[in-house]
């Protein structure tokens, strides 16, 4: 005669659904005991939830964006473009691109001394006012 065997009952504890660690160690234990009955639809109902949490997070980035748009905010892409397609930007680009004597041109022509900055960022710096500065005025 064989001897009885007993089994241990399966029992879940759900966990913190916010700690995303904590919630895929759990998936992992579960995914070891897919003989226990209900743990199947466990799993695809985790699954749908944390689907439906990252749609949730992109609606509310989209709802963001929105309240940004309608009070004037701009966004990162527009303001890199409005860098783009101001003077300032356009002469930074500019003046970036050139090579030391034509710095020093510029320099002279905006009367300007070259020597005088310690960093060829602040000379750049320095012909972008002046442009500006002219072109404004």
């Amino acid at each position: 005669m064989s001897e009885p065997t007993v089994e241990e009952k399966f029992t879940v504890v759900l966990p913190d659904f916010t700690n995303e660690e904590v919630v895929e160690e759990f998936i992992s234990v579960l995914q070891q005991h897919p003989e226990v009955h209900g743990v199947k639809r466990l799993l695809t109902r985790i699954s749908k939830y944390q689907m439906h949490v990252e749609l949730a997070a992109a609606l509310l980035e989209g709802i963001k964006s929105t309240a940004n748009y309608i009070n004037g905010v701009r966004n990162k892409d527009q303001r890199k473009g409005d860098s783009k397609r101001s003077l300032r930007g356009k002469a930074a680009t500019f003046y970036n691109t050139l090579s030391t004597p034509l710095l020093r041109m510029q320099c002279q022509t905006f009367g300007l001394n070259y020597d005088s900055f310690e960093t060829v960022e602040d000379v750049v710096n320095a012909l972008v006012n002046e442009t500006v500065e002219q072109t404004v005025a």
